[in-house]
């Protein structure tokens, strides 16, 4: 993930499509119906698979990981 988090991205996105958003229930929903969309039908507007696979939204993706992950397997009597 610290990898992902830290590649370069492009300036602007190859979309028109709004990412979705990290911390809602549009991502919540939107990923399952982007995996498995007849299992999972769209709550609300879907977004464009282009904007789940852009190179931006998935660096955004991996520093909110990185971020919520640190600290974790720190040795706590420190």
């Amino acid at each position: 993930m610290r990898a992902v988090a830290a590649a370069p991205r492009p300036g602007e996105c190859a979309h028109d499509d709004e990412h979705p958003a990290l911390r809602d229930a549009q991502f919540r929903h939107g990923l399952p119906h982007f995996y498995a969309p007849r299992e999972f039908p769209p709550a609300g507007q879907p977004r464009a698979p282009e904007a789940w696979t852009c190179p931006r939204f998935t660096g955004e993706v991996a520093e909110e990981c990185v971020s919520g992950l640190e600290g974790l397997y720190e040795d706590e009597s420190s």
